[in-house]
């Protein structure tokens, strides 16, 4: 399993230079930091710091006052529960995280796992990534040869809880227009 030294080995840093960096030390410059987390990425490091018992829920260029997402919080809410973890929902900017600028909470690894969702690119995807952390993509998106997991949304299930939701609010005449909305 590699380790700080090595990390520190490949990108020609001391060993508390890169113990800082991967804790996102306001004295890491971005570059070191983001060099520090290719480095570690690439070698398979892996942070031998204590769980956290949080799963952090990312939907980006999202609000979470859509409907289709109500079904999606309550399930993580219940997992998290059930297993003793403390969901956090985060709604980013995916401009944002393809330039790198994320919570501290994440950057931090304040997070045992992430699940991630809206338009989420392959840029934003290498970002969120290179944490370190467990990722899980919901949706179908293409995200390059790394391995990654995916889930697809249930679309017959979510469309028909909309369906039964506007006609219980009296709605009569209902359309729906599915479209791919991610890009590269």
């Amino acid at each position: 399993m590699p380790t700080l030294k090595d990390i520190a080995k490949v990108v020609g840093i001391s060993v508390s230079a890169t113990s800082m960096a991967l804790r996102d030390h306001e004295s890491s410059g971005e570059e070191t930091k983001r060099k520090v987390r290719q480095a570690a990425n690439s070698l398979g490091y892996r942070s031998t710091a204590k769980p956290t018992d949080s799963v952090a829920f990312v939907l980006l260029d999202r609000g979470f006052d859509q409907h289709v997402y109500a079904r999606v919080f309550q399930g993580i809410g219940e997992m998290a529960v059930a297993r003793d973890l403390h969901p956090i929902y985060l709604s980013l900017a995916t401009a944002q995280v393809e330039a790198g600028k994320l919570p501290t909470l994440l950057k931090r690894r304040g997070v045992d796992g992430i699940i991630a969702s809206g338009v989420y690119t392959k840029k934003a995807h290498e970002v969120i990534s290179s944490l370190g952390v467990p990722v899980v993509v919901m949706g179908n998106y293409e995200l390059g040869p790394k391995p990654w997991a995916a889930c697809e949304v249930d679309l017959n299930a979510g469309t028909e809880l909309l369906v039964e939701t506007l006609h219980q609010l009296g709605h009569r005449r209902v359309g729906v227009v599915l479209s791919s909305s991610h890009t590269d």
